[in-house]
């Protein structure tokens, strides 16, 4: 493969969005203990021109490292950063230090995951070639790669220092020289002679060298950063080298890989991963989809974007887990190239859009960096950029077809954007759901009574669900996880997708100490828990000790949490990170024919702030009372932000420190509820649940009011109640607006209930209505109670599942 990789500045954009597997069990415990990040799509480039690619939505990025360039034996502190090393003072250059610094800080500091490509280039200094590079590098190698120097103690010691010393600084909780969360290890090793050179060797010599040099990347990393990940470097190449050396200069892959893990297991197995680049059979062809190398037999010559699922199955094998863990993929560099003519731009566009929605659907991949962001001469004739870099109609570098369909992969808008350049069927349906939410059936009883009334159907667009609540406050923890195992024990064993949604603010009955600020005779009592309540003023002592809520009937609750408290958001957390690896796991450990199972994780319940827990002015004086004496005025949703009631929010809006005097007002009140979803989104998302399976849940009781905005964060999908608007979602001007503005990858109808004429027509038409927008990917039905026994709404569900399926015909 004929590329150039001699760039000064290297950028490597992606996006991951999978758990981390499980850290190696080393001796010694990290110096920094983070979580990997994870990023809310897989989609990457090379970055040139930082600006731009910020724009089009890259979430990762890699720089390439040259240790050769780090190297020297200064010692003066305006030209080096030293560093002490097994008692041994190491001296890198600090302009060139620096400049990495910079570089990899304006990514990170955006929030971009950065990748580290460390690399060994021959210098042309013989001093410092003799310490960096491998003593048997060929002097002519072709771009002057060099494995890296393990083989002299000089050099090993080098080395190591190296990678410490970039892990240590790169690492910081405090980001001063920005975040790096993984290093891949040289360049394409299994065609060596060309992008890690060490001479003419055979397999088995170059693949235990070079074990030995990602042993030593790992242990130093691994002494710095519990999350870092290492990589080994791989090209297409499977079962057959790469025909332009001998078996001294190239290696296939797989043969490789079965080596490499065989010896890493024989001296003490670490967690390693691949990056991998799957480019087409032929790079000047970009229809990968033709290819005639890339089949699915394990005998398969080259592993490209038509045969990809080869790799994650091998990685599966037992043999090749870490810990019973898959190993992760990234795929670092891959392009298609723009052939001569109009249609040449837009074969190439076409490429990347079949390329990344297969990527986007595969399980075990994390990212998709493609190469290259603008055309380059040094490539051999390749065109692979993003822009080309010719000056045209007025343009620098011109944007190619495939700019707004890498743009656009990522957002509500792919499907649209894709269709404007594919010669193939339209890009089916995502598939959509009418999810069935539990209120007091057994979940047992709810499974077994909609298998016998609904038969999910083949061939279709729109499957039928079921939902149910996890009131994670509520109960003690041991039951909630019980229910929960349960509960995803059914959906497997009757094959019927479900929605999980998490409440931890409409009940808390089982955390009287969050709550309990006023009864010393009660479990939990502390005044201080007056912190954790909503307040009917300023100050703690207009804390609430109780609330009235209107579900079919009133009923007196516990008084609102403090959305903003820290104790209560730790309470949210420490349960949520228990439940959601739940989750996690069983829809991991799901064949991939069942992974459909999970349609989501919905965070919150109809949040808000005075609406599912009112107080009626004085409200503490009824407490002690009889429910007789409670007043009979009704809420007003449409009368913001009082609704009618005393007014609600003091406590969580100057916790928040947005006010703390004043008249609180709409906005106030929004921001908060906004707050607190982007807060359970994010654990969510940390702890690995992709965007598109992750959403919230807020309402709305007045025309486009503040509230609708607050579904919406980064690390997730907006979702609503429709009850007013349940006939047609388009109506809603407030959801509209929202999701005119929204990037998420889809959104839901979380609560749902039809109120208009109760005929199949009515039904649905309202359900067809709401699915008519693509990216709506469940509507959620309050209740099944409420439907199971209309025979009319349940005609209208089979309805709409068979039209879907002649729609996908």
């Amino acid at each position: 493969m004929s590329r150039t990789f001699i760039q000064s500045f290297l950028v490597t954009a992606v996006a991951c969005g999978v758990a981390l597997c499980s850290p190696a069990k080393d001796s010694h415990q990290s110096r920094y203990n983070e979580p990997y990040p994870n990023a809310i799509s897989k989609k990457g480039l090379q970055v040139e021109l930082v600006d731009d690619a910020l724009a089009l939505g890259v979430k990762h990025a890699a720089l390439n490292v040259n240790l050769t360039g780090l190297y020297s034996r200064e010692t003066n502190a305006a030209t080096t950063v030293n560093y002490e090393f097994d008692g041994e003072t190491f001296c890198f250059r600090r302009a060139y230090l620096e400049q990495m610094d910079t570089q990899l800080k304006q990514l990170s500091d955006k929030g971009v995951i950065v990748n580290m490509i460390v690399l060994a280039y021959a210098s042309g200094n013989a001093a410092v070639d003799r310490v960096m590079l491998h003593p048997n590098y060929a002097t002519n190698a072709p771009n002057h790669l060099g494995a890296f120097n393990n083989v002299t103690p000089e050099g090993r010691r080098w080395f190591s220092a190296c990678m410490e010393f970039l892990a240590e600084r790169w690492s910081r909780p405090d980001q001063l020289f920005g975040r790096a969360s993984g290093y891949i290890i040289g360049n394409e090793v299994n065609s060596h002679w060309w992008w890690s050179n060490m001479g003419r060797v055979t397999m088995e010599e170059f693949a235990d060298d070079y074990l030995r040099t990602v042993r030593i990347a790992h242990k130093a990393i691994r002494k710095q950063s519990s999350w870092a990940r290492v990589y080994l470097s791989l090209e297409h190449h499977w079962n057959i080298r790469y025909g332009a050396g001998d078996e001294r200069q190239s290696f296939p892959a797989r043969a490789f890989l079965d080596y490499f893990n065989k010896r890493a297991k024989e001296q003490g197995d670490f967690d390693w991963h691949i990056a991998f680049h799957p480019y087409p059979e032929d790079l000047f062809k970009p229809d990968f989809w033709n290819d005639k190398t890339a089949t699915t037999n394990t005998d398969t010559k080259r592993i490209t974007f038509q045969n990809l699922e080869m790799l994650t199955d091998y990685l599966k094998q037992p043999e090749m887990l870490f810990s019973g863990h898959q190993r992760r993929v990234i795929l670092s560099e891959q392009g298609f190239h723009t052939q001569n003519g109009l249609d040449g731009e837009r074969l190439q566009a076409e490429a990347y859009c079949r390329a990344y929605k297969k990527v986007d659907a595969m399980q075990g991949i994390d990212s998709f960096i493609l190469h290259r962001h603008v055309d380059h001469d040094a490539e051999g004739g390749l065109l692979l950029g993003l822009r080309g870099n010719k000056p045209s109609n007025g343009e620098a570098r011109p944007r190619k077809m495939i700019y707004e369909c890498f743009r656009a992969a990522d957002t509500a808008q792919w499907r649209n954007v894709f269709n404007s350049v594919t010669q193939s069927n339209t890009w089916p349906l995502t598939d959509q759901f009418v999810v069935l939410n539990i209120s007091t059936t057994p979940p047992a009883d709810v499974f077994k009574q909609i298998a016998q009334n609904i038969t999910q159907q083949t061939n279709t667009s729109v499957h039928v669900g079921i939902g149910a609540i996890f009131s994670y406050l509520r109960y003690p923890p041991e039951k909630v996880r019980a229910d929960l195992e349960e509960f995803l024990r059914l959906a497997e064993s009757h094959n019927i997708p479900i929605v999980i949604q998490l409440d931890g603010e409409s009940w808390w009955e089982a955390r009287p100490d969050l709550w309990n600020w006023w009864d010393a005779s009660k479990p939990g009592f502390n005044p201080t828990n007056r912190l954790n309540v909503e307040w009917s003023g300023w100050q703690p002592e207009d804390a609430i000790r109780i609330a009235w809520r209107n579900w079919g009937q009133v009923l007196r609750v516990l008084p609102p949490p403090n959305l903003m408290s820290p104790s209560y958001r730790n309470a949210c957390h420490v349960e949520m990170e228990k439940l959601v690896p739940v989750v996690l796991e069983w829809w991991r450990g799901l064949p991939e024919e069942k992974r459909w199972l999970l349609i989501g994780l919905k965070v919150g319940w109809e949040s808000s702030i005075g609406v599912n827990a009112w107080y009626f002015p004085d409200g503490n004086k009824l407490a002690d009372l009889p429910t007789t004496n409670d007043p009979t005025n009704k809420l007003k949703g449409s009368e913001v932000p009082s609704r009618g009631m005393a007014t609600l929010g003091y406590a969580a809006v100057k916790t928040s420190g947005i006010r703390a005097e004043g008249e609180i007002t709409e906005a106030d009140l929004a921001e908060v509820v906004r707050l607190h979803l982007e807060d359970l989104s994010r654990v969510a998302a940390k702890l690995g649940l992709p965007r598109e399976k992750l959403f919230t849940h807020v309402g709305g009781w007045k025309e486009g009011e503040l509230l609708y905005s607050a579904a919406t964060n980064q690390f997730s999908c907006p979702g609503w109640s429709f009850y007013r608007h349940a006939n047609d979602p388009r109506a809603d001007t407030g959801v509209q607006s929202v999701l005119a503005a929204s990037d998420a990858p889809g959104w839901a109808a979380v609560e749902w209930l039809y109120r208009g004429k109760n005929d199949v027509e009515g039904w649905t038409q309202a359900l067809e209505n709401a699915f008519a927008d693509s990216r709506c990917r469940f509507v959620c039905i309050y209740n099944w109670e409420h439907v199971r026994e209309n025979k009319i709404a349940m005609e209208a569900i089979r309805q709409v599942t068979l039209r879907s399926q002649s729609e996908t015909k």
